[in-house]
Protein backbone atom coordinates (compact mmCIF):
# COMPACT_ATOMS: atom_id res chain seq x y z
CA UNK A 1 0.00 0.00 0.00
CA UNK A 2 3.04 2.12 0.24
CA UNK A 3 4.05 1.70 -2.35
CA UNK A 4 0.90 2.65 -4.31
CA UNK A 5 0.78 5.46 -2.39
CA UNK A 6 4.31 6.77 -3.48
CA UNK A 7 3.40 5.88 -7.28
CA UNK A 8 0.24 7.64 -7.28
CA UNK A 9 2.09 10.96 -6.25
CA UNK A 10 4.46 10.49 -8.59
CA UNK A 11 2.38 10.18 -11.40
CA UNK A 12 0.99 13.27 -11.90
CA UNK A 13 4.14 14.76 -11.30
CA UNK A 14 5.56 12.57 -14.50
CA UNK A 15 2.89 13.71 -16.89
CA UNK A 16 3.90 17.16 -15.89
CA UNK A 17 7.33 16.83 -16.44
CA UNK A 18 6.30 15.29 -19.99
CA UNK A 19 3.92 18.16 -20.69
CA UNK A 20 6.41 20.55 -19.98
CA UNK A 21 9.23 18.69 -22.12
CA UNK A 22 7.01 18.50 -24.96
CA UNK A 23 6.19 22.57 -24.39
CA UNK A 24 10.10 22.81 -24.52
CA UNK A 25 10.66 20.81 -27.57
CA UNK A 26 7.72 22.94 -29.28
CA UNK A 27 9.70 25.40 -28.83
CA UNK A 28 13.17 24.48 -29.92
CA UNK A 29 15.16 24.01 -26.95
CA UNK A 30 15.99 20.72 -25.94
CA UNK A 31 19.11 21.70 -24.13
CA UNK A 32 17.03 22.80 -21.40
CA UNK A 33 15.02 18.91 -20.59
CA UNK A 34 18.15 17.55 -21.18
CA UNK A 35 20.08 19.79 -18.39
CA UNK A 36 17.02 19.08 -15.75
CA UNK A 37 16.77 15.71 -16.48
CA UNK A 38 20.41 15.16 -16.33
CA UNK A 39 20.71 16.95 -12.71
CA UNK A 40 17.52 15.29 -11.28
CA UNK A 41 19.12 12.18 -11.91
CA UNK A 42 22.07 12.46 -10.48
CA UNK A 43 20.64 13.48 -7.33
CA UNK A 44 19.07 10.59 -7.57
CA UNK A 45 22.09 8.51 -8.27
CA UNK A 46 23.81 10.49 -5.51
CA UNK A 47 20.98 10.04 -2.33
CA UNK A 48 20.30 6.17 -4.03
CA UNK A 49 22.39 4.58 -2.08
CA UNK A 50 22.30 6.17 1.16
CA UNK A 51 18.57 5.91 1.05
CA UNK A 52 18.14 2.07 0.13
CA UNK A 53 20.52 1.23 2.97
CA UNK A 54 18.47 3.27 5.20
CA UNK A 55 14.59 2.97 3.95
CA UNK A 56 14.97 0.38 1.86
CA UNK A 57 12.66 0.09 -1.43
CA UNK A 58 9.95 2.11 -0.62
CA UNK A 59 12.52 4.53 0.14
CA UNK A 60 13.87 4.69 -3.28
CA UNK A 61 10.34 4.87 -4.74
CA UNK A 62 9.26 8.22 -2.80
CA UNK A 63 13.24 9.53 -3.72
CA UNK A 64 11.93 8.40 -7.34
CA UNK A 65 8.60 10.37 -7.07
CA UNK A 66 11.06 13.29 -5.63
CA UNK A 67 13.39 13.31 -8.87
CA UNK A 68 9.93 14.03 -10.67
CA UNK A 69 9.26 16.64 -8.57
CA UNK A 70 12.31 18.15 -8.66
CA UNK A 71 12.19 17.73 -12.68
CA UNK A 72 9.52 20.01 -12.59
CA UNK A 73 10.35 22.38 -10.47
CA UNK A 74 13.75 22.92 -12.82
CA UNK A 75 11.88 23.16 -16.14
CA UNK A 76 9.26 25.39 -14.26
CA UNK A 77 12.36 27.96 -12.72
CA UNK A 78 13.77 27.85 -15.91
CA UNK A 79 10.90 29.02 -17.51
CA UNK A 80 10.63 31.32 -15.10
CA UNK A 81 13.79 32.87 -15.26
CA UNK A 82 13.77 33.20 -18.96
CA UNK A 83 10.75 34.81 -19.20
CA UNK A 84 9.04 32.67 -22.34
CA UNK A 85 6.66 30.76 -19.65
CA UNK A 86 3.48 32.89 -20.08
CA UNK A 87 0.12 31.97 -17.64
CA UNK A 88 -1.66 31.40 -21.37
CA UNK A 89 0.79 28.91 -22.20
CA UNK A 90 0.83 26.96 -18.93
CA UNK A 91 -2.65 26.81 -18.49
CA UNK A 92 -3.48 23.46 -20.00
CA UNK A 93 -0.27 21.81 -18.22
CA UNK A 94 -1.59 22.91 -14.97
CA UNK A 95 -4.97 22.11 -15.82
CA UNK A 96 -4.11 18.44 -17.01
CA UNK A 97 -1.71 18.37 -14.36
CA UNK A 98 -4.32 19.69 -11.50
CA UNK A 99 -6.90 16.91 -12.80
CA UNK A 100 -4.27 13.89 -12.62
CA UNK A 101 -2.86 15.03 -9.56
CA UNK A 102 -6.74 15.46 -7.88
CA UNK A 103 -7.54 12.07 -9.74
CA UNK A 104 -4.40 10.55 -7.79
CA UNK A 105 -4.83 11.62 -4.05
CA UNK A 106 -8.87 10.41 -5.02
CA UNK A 107 -7.10 7.12 -6.02
CA UNK A 108 -4.67 7.42 -3.13
CA UNK A 109 -7.83 7.70 -0.70
CA UNK A 110 -9.25 4.40 -2.38
CA UNK A 111 -5.71 2.38 -1.55
CA UNK A 112 -7.14 1.28 1.72
CA UNK A 113 -10.55 -0.07 0.13
CA UNK A 114 -10.20 -4.05 -0.80
CA UNK A 115 -11.15 -3.61 -4.49
CA UNK A 116 -9.36 -5.23 -7.38
CA UNK A 117 -6.07 -3.94 -8.57
CA UNK A 118 -7.63 -3.69 -12.47
CA UNK A 119 -10.41 -1.61 -10.59
CA UNK A 120 -7.84 0.77 -9.79
CA UNK A 121 -6.22 0.53 -12.36
CA UNK A 122 -9.39 1.39 -14.79
CA UNK A 123 -10.07 4.44 -12.59
CA UNK A 124 -6.62 5.30 -13.10
CA UNK A 125 -6.36 5.44 -16.51
CA UNK A 126 -9.78 7.10 -16.64
CA UNK A 127 -8.26 9.73 -14.73
CA UNK A 128 -5.46 9.81 -16.86
CA UNK A 129 -7.68 10.33 -20.10
CA UNK A 130 -10.08 13.02 -18.21
CA UNK A 131 -6.89 15.09 -17.46
CA UNK A 132 -5.54 14.63 -20.47
CA UNK A 133 -9.09 15.89 -22.67
CA UNK A 134 -9.21 18.72 -20.05
CA UNK A 135 -5.82 19.89 -20.62
CA UNK A 136 -6.22 19.74 -24.45
CA UNK A 137 -9.44 21.28 -24.23
CA UNK A 138 -7.35 24.44 -22.75
CA UNK A 139 -4.76 24.77 -25.57
CA UNK A 140 -6.02 27.58 -27.82
CA UNK A 141 -7.26 26.80 -31.57
CA UNK A 142 -7.80 23.16 -30.30
CA UNK A 143 -11.88 23.24 -30.31
CA UNK A 144 -11.59 25.15 -34.18
CA UNK A 145 -9.00 22.66 -35.11
CA UNK A 146 -11.53 19.31 -33.62
CA UNK A 147 -14.38 20.77 -35.49
CA UNK A 148 -12.20 20.61 -38.95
Amino acid sequence: VGLLRCLLIALPFAGLSALLQAWYAAGRDTRTPVLAGSISVAVFFAAGWPVMQTWGLLGLAWLSAAQYVLTCVLLLVRATVRRSLTARALLPVLVAGGIAAGGCAVLCLLSHTPAEPMVRLLLAAVVGIVALAAGLAMVPGIRSLAQK
